[in-house]
């Protein structure tokens, strides 16, 4: 992965989607040291007024879920994860010099805390009839096992078909309609993200003369 974005000249932005939590964390997700003081080296200001800006119109953009945006660590929601080191996109921060950004997508259906989003079960048995048609749990079957014995298979899916595009949903991105809005909603934030990166015109050209007794070298 390291070579192949080192190999794009133009790269001027990233987005690493994961899931869950309908979260987009930013770098740095810890201080760096000067190697010559040792003194922490925080983010740039402006860099991080930048993120801010960019956070607040993914925001705005997905209206089909709530969305959190903060920095990898400090006082954030994720805090309870301890504290990180080595990110993937601290590396794009620091050594490709371009914007990047972590994206966690979806949350269990009818999960009222979006982060962490695990959701009570009767809320997403709730979500399951009134959206779904109870589609995302199987009433419990009995069935003889070769091993265990007599149990019970069914509870809650984690994937749905989806006939229209003949493959598997994860339930946390809420399959259907939604999901396809989710979808639009975050190729607007991509588009606003590409309109903010540089776009270099030549305005002029002209040439001029470096002296005398410059001799090309000759392979």
């Amino acid at each position: 992965m390291a070579d192949v974005l080192l190999s794009l000249k133009n790269l001027s932005g990233s987005i690493n989607y994961h899931q869950t939590g309908n979260v987009a964390v930013f770098p740095p997700s810890n201080l760096r040291a000067d190697p010559i003081t040792g003194e922490d080296v925080r983010q740039p200001y402006k860099d991080e007024l930048m993120y801010k800006a960019m956070g607040r119109k993914c925001i705005e953009l997905n209206d089909t879920a709530r969305v959190q945006v903060f920095r990898i660590r400090g006082a954030s929601p994720a805090t309870w994860h301890g504290s990180i080191w080595g990110v993937y996109v601290d590396w794009i921060y620091y050594r490709l010099n371009v914007y990047s950004w972590i994206f966690e997508f979806g949350i269990n259906p009818g999960a009222r805390e979006i982060f962490p989003s695990g959701g009570k079960e009767i809320d997403r048995l709730r979500w399951s009839d009134e959206n779904m048609e109870g589609r995302l749990f199987d009433d419990w079957t009995p069935f003889d096992h070769p091993t265990l014995g007599r149990v019970e298979i069914g509870g809650f899916l984690w994937k749905i078909y989806d006939d229209k595009s003949g493959t598997y949903t994860n339930v946390q991105c809420l399959p259907g309609p939604v999901w396809e809005k989710t979808l639009d909603n975050h190729t607007r934030w991509h588009l606003y993200l590409i309109g903010l990166s540089p776009r270099v015109r030549v305005m002029d050209i002209g040439v001029h003369s470096e002296g005398s007794g410059f001799t090309p070298s000759r392979p």
